[in-house]
């Protein structure tokens, strides 16, 4: 690592740059909250995360069986809220659009 990367707030400064830069270049994406139910762990979480995942069109995708919330940020030129929540939907949980 270069001499003057060794600097924890450097590093900071580059993480935060670099996270900024990711959040002004995702214009175009839509996202879409959903409320599920049926979910008891950590491992239902994971379940869902992985199979939305590798979907095409899913940006990035948060689950938490702590709230029963789902935020799923999707590109709407591949996918759609109706797809997603099928795909939730097909693995037994059930899920609401929350506005």
């Amino acid at each position: 690592m270069p001499e003057h990367l060794h600097s924890p707030l450097i590093l900071i400064k580059m993480i935060v740059r670099v996270t900024r830069r990711s959040m002004i270049d995702d214009s175009g994406t839509s996202k879409v909250m959903l409320m599920m139910s049926n979910t008891r762990c950590a491992y239902c979480s994971r379940v869902i995360e992985q199979k939305l995942k590798n979907m095409a069109g899913i940006v990035d995708i948060s689950v938490s069986y702590l709230t029963d919330k789902i935020l799923v940020r999707y590109d709407p030129s591949e996918t759609n809220t109706q797809t997603i929540r099928e795909s939730i939907e097909k693995l037994g949980y059930e899920t609401v659009e929350r506005h």
